[in-house]
């Protein structure tokens, strides 16, 4: 069976939908390594861990530092028009304080754990991104031209009736002698 095409205006709907798609997997693929990390050591950090609270605290002040690299991020990207929108120097220096937190010591081992998987996270919504600017680009593209092309219906449609109108109009011209 044969395909069928999409019209543009099917194009540019899928490509509006696939840029808020990633806009929404963006900010889903940071926080995800923290739920996923919380459920596979949720027995070894809350069940049989005496002082779970703090493994909670520190899970909440992650994801508050994760909060705050993002507002960074999204600040910047409203200041700035190239390509990796900062998101390059966040990722870096997410992984070179995951290495410092390494560095420092052994308790620290769970949360070197959780900025790794973060950092993984944080490329990946690097990744949707991209993916977002360039749905929205095509999807922006159909939009324009299928505005340009009804441009062209309406003007076409007024020069037809414009000529239907001076060929009704009968000029007759009065010679006095």
């Amino acid at each position: 069976m044969e395909k069928k095409e999409l019209t543009t205006k099917q194009k540019q709907n899928r490509h509006r939908a696939l840029q808020y798609t990633a806009i929404g997997g963006m900010f889903g693929s940071i926080i995800a390594p923290f739920i996923v990390l919380g459920i596979i050591n949720f027995d070894e950090w809350f069940k049989d861990n005496p002082g779970g609270w703090k493994i909670g605290l520190g899970a909440a002040l992650g994801l508050a530092v994760a909060g705050i690299a993002i507002f960074l991020v999204t600040k910047k990207k409203e200041q700035e028009s190239n390509v990796t929108n900062g998101w390059i120097t966040l990722i870096v220096m997410w992984f070179a304080v995951a290495f410092i937190t390494k560095l420092m010591s052994a308790i620290y081992d769970e949360i070197f754990g959780i900025m790794m998987w973060t950092g993984l996270g944080l490329c990946s919504a690097f990744g949707l991104d991209l993916v977002s600017k360039s749905e929205k680009k095509k999807a922006d593209t159909y939009k324009e031209a299928r505005k340009a092309i009804k441009q062209e219906s309406i003007e076409e449609q007024a020069r037809r009736e414009v000529m239907e109108e001076e060929k009704k109009t009968v000029k007759i011209k009065v010679v006095n002698k």
